[in-house]
């Protein structure tokens, strides 16, 4: 397994395609281990209701700008 932390970018795609894979993989592995708890589910609520209230703002923004 390709250590991701460590991947030394090169021409070589398919180190690049298995660090990939791996990190989909492992990106699996902790949903699946962490879903039953629901902490990510928590966290991705926080994540997104937290990039809705910026976009809110923005857009206030946007509008007193074209105003």
């Amino acid at each position: 397994m390709t250590d991701i932390a460590t991947l030394t970018l090169t021409a070589d795609s398919s180190s690049i395609k298995a660090a990939n894979t791996n990190l989909a993989s492992m990106t699996v592995a902790t949903w699946n281990a962490q879903k039953g708890t629901g902490a990510l589910a928590k966290a991705f609520a926080v994540v997104t209701g937290n990039a809705t209230a910026s976009r809110g703002a923005l857009d206030k923004v946007a509008v007193g700008a074209a105003a």
